[in-house]
């Protein structure tokens, strides 16, 4: 049986729950803007995809902040999302 290689290195974990929780603060930012639903709702679907991505045994970071890339589509305030996950932004 191999070792298991989970989604993320542990010491990238905070900086991905990071990501994920700016990106939770700004979904419900663009709610409370009252931005259209369908977007909201678009937001919210990557961001639950992204809780998947975190647990699967593969490693998936790539694909993790390649969707918060993405994120920037809807508004370039999740660019800091990016950035949290890199790292680049004290805890």
């Amino acid at each position: 049986m191999g070792v298991r290689q989970d989604m993320i290195p542990s010491e990238r974990t905070p900086d991905a729950l990071e990501a994920l929780n700016r990106v939770v603060v700004l979904a419900r930012e663009l709610a409370y803007g009252r931005r259209e639903r369908a977007i909201v709702g678009d937001v919210l679907d990557i961001a639950e995809f992204l809780c998947r991505l975190l647990t699967d045994p593969a490693d998936r970071t790539l694909e993790f902040r390649s969707f918060l890339v993405d994120l920037r589509a809807f508004d370039a305030r999740f660019a800091d999302a990016v950035r949290r996950f890199d790292g680049a932004v004290a805890a």
